[in-house]
C-alpha cells in the first residue's frame, strides 16, 4: 500500500514540474482580479489596490486605499463637507465611467451649488464594494470609512438578493491559501485559479441563464435566502448598528435604495419583503430611508436606464437621476431637519 501511495506521489511531482516548465515556456501570467480575500472576518475581500483593468465598458481604477476614486487623505481639509457613501453596484458604478457615477454626480451637485454655507470644498467618497452583504457593508464603513472623518453617511443598498456570494464565500479557505503560496510557483497557483474560476462561472451560468430559472428567479432565491436565517443575521442587525453608529459618532446617515431595474417593468419589487423589511427597521431605528425607485424610476420605460439588455445594471442616465434625487433629499426642507437635529450642520444650510 505504501509502495503504491509512493508511486502516486512522484507521478503528481512529475506532472507538476512538467506542468511548471510548460507554463514558463509559455509565458504564463496569472490574471490579476479586481477583489482579493483578506484575513478579516468581517468584511473578508476588499478591491485590490492599485488594479486598473476594464469593467464591462469602463475603465476601472482602484487607488491605494483600495476604492474606485481618486486619492483622499484621511485628514479631511478645512472647509471641506464629506460624505462616504457604501453600497454594492450603484454605488461602485459598474460599467460607467467613474465621473458618471452616482456618486460622483452627486459630489459635483454639492460643489456646484455649495448648500451648506459655511462649506467651500464637498467630497463624496466612493466606498462600494460589489457583492457585500449588510453587515460586511457596515463593517467595512467602521473599519475603513469612518478613516475619512465623513460629516455624512451614505448607505446604499441594491434590491437583490446575492446568490452568487455562495461559491466565493466556500472558496474563501482556498483563496486564502492561494495568497500564501509563493507567486513563482506557477503550477499550482494555475491550478488553483482555473478551478476556483470554473466553479464560479458554472455557478453565474446557472443562476442567471435565460429561461424558466431566470424567469422565476425570486422563487428560487426566495427559497435560499428569504428564511429566518438572512433577515435575522444581516439586514436587522446591521441597520440597528448603523443608527447606534450614527447616534454615538453624531454623524447623520441617509439610506439609500437602489432596486434591481428589473422591476422597472413590472412596476413592483419583485424581491417585496427585502423592501418591506429595509423600511420597516429604518422606521425602528429612526434611519431615513430614500427609495429611488418610487423616486425616480417607478412607471418609466426600463430599457432606458440599462446599459444594455443582456446588462441591466444602471447605466449614465440611471446614475444621473439617482444623484439628482439624492441631493434633493440631502438639501430638502424635510430630510435636513432630521438627519442636522443636534448637528454642527444644523445652521449652516443656505
Amino acid at each position: 500500500m505504501f509502495k503504491k501511495t509512493a508511486w502516486i506521489c512522484l507521478y503528481i511531482l512529475i506532472a507538476l514540474v512538467g506542468m511548471e516548465l510548460v507554463l514558463r515556456l509559455a509565458g504564463w501570467k496569472e490574471r490579476i482580479k479586481l477583489y482579493e480575500e483578506i484575513e478579516d472576518q468581517d468584511v473578508r475581500w476588499v478591491h485590490r489596490a492599485g488594479f486598473e483593468g476594464k469593467l464591462g465598458n469602463a475603465q476601472v481604477m482602484i487607488n491605494s486605499q483600495g476604492l474606485r476614486d481618486r486619492e483622499y487623505p484621511f485628514d479631511k481639509p478645512a472647509g471641506t463637507f464629506r460624505i462616504f457613501a457604501v453600497g454594492e453596484c450603484s454605488t461602485v458604478g459598474d460599467y460607467v465611467a467613474l465621473e458618471d457615477s452616482l456618486v460622483k454626480r452627486l459630489e459635483f451637485m454639492l460643489n456646484k451649488h455649495k448648500p451648506f454655507g459655511k462649506y467651500g470644498h464637498y467630497e463624496v467618497i466612493n466606498g462600494g464594494l460589489t457583492e457585500y452583504d449588510e453587515l460586511q457593508k457596515l463593517y467595512f464603513l467602521k473599519k475603513y470609512g469612518l478613516r475619512y472623518n465623513p460629516d455624512l453617511i451614505i448607505f446604499s443598498h441594491d434590491l437583490s438578493v446575492k446568490p452568487w456570494i455562495e461559491p466565493r464565500a466556500n472558496l474563501r479557505p482556498v483563496r486564502l491559501m492561494l495568497k500564501k503560496i509563493p507567486k513563482q510557483v506557477y503550477s499550482i497557483r494555475y491550478l488553483l485559479f482555473n478551478t476556483m474560476d470554473i466553479i464560479e462561472r458554472s455557478w453565474n451560468q446557472f443562476v442567471f441563464m435565460q429561461g424558466p430559472l431566470y424567469n422565476d428567479l425570486n422563487k428560487f432565491c426566495a427559497k435560499r435566502y428569504a428564511g429566518e436565517g438572512l433577515r435575522n443575521s444581516k439586514i436587522i442587525p446591521a441597520l440597528k448598528e448603523l443608527a447606534a453608529l450614527s447616534r454615538e459618532r453624531r454623524i447623520p446617515v441617509l439610506v439609500v435604495f437602489m432596486p434591481w431595474l428589473d422591476n422597472l417593468s413590472e412596476d413592483k419589487y419583485s424581491i417585496q419583503w427585502v423592501h418591506e423589511l429595509y423600511a420597516e427597521e429604518c422606521r425602528k431605528n429612526g434611519l431615513p430611508l430614500l427609495d429611488l425607485y418610487e423616486a425616480c424610476f417607478k412607471n418609466k420605460q426600463p430599457y432606458l436606464f440599462w446599459v444594455d439588455n443582456s446588462n441591466r445594471r444602471p447605466n449614465t442616465l440611471a446614475h444621473w437621476m439617482a444623484a439628482k434625487q439624492v441631493y434633493r433629499e440631502l438639501t430638502g426642507k424635510v430630510f435636513l431637519p432630521v438627519i442636522l437635529k443636534d448637528h454642527p450642520l444644523q445652521d449652516t444650510v443656505n
